[in-house]
Formats: C-alpha cells, sequence, structure tokens
C-alpha cells in the first residue's frame, strides 16, 4: 500500500508513549516470545483520549496505531 509523502499532505505526529501501570500490563510469552501484554480496555481508553486531543486526526484521515 502507497501511503504518498509529506508533499501529498501527509501530516506526521510525535509518538506517543504509554508508560502503562503495572495493574493494566505485564510480560508474558505468546508462542515461545517474551512480549507485552497490555489489557486492551486501558489501551482502549489512552488512545481515544489521545485522538480527542488532537484534532487534526478527523474522519477523512487515516490514523494508524
Amino acid at each position: 500500500m502507497l501511503l504518498g509523502g509529506p508533499t501529498r499532505g501527509i501530516e506526521t505526529l510525535p509518538s506517543l508513549t504509554l508508560n502503562v501501570p503495572a495493574q493494566y500490563g505485564h510480560q508474558g510469552q505468546e508462542y515461545a516470545h517474551t512480549v507485552a501484554l497490555v489489557d486492551l480496555n486501558y489501551l482502549d481508553e489512552q488512545i481515544t483520549s489521545y485522538l480527542a486531543a488532537n484534532q487534526t486526526i478527523n474522519p477523512m484521515g487515516f490514523p494508524i496505531f
């Protein structure tokens, strides 16, 4: 899939770093690999808040998380 480039009006927002509290995530093993496991409801709340705080993300765009 080609998403274009900066000359095509693509805006890149700063990275979002989440410091997940221990009660919402931990390390685990999935398919013999160590992975970060995060509570889906916690992650959904964080993404929803991020979307609400960044009005440049709208239905005419294509956010990738």
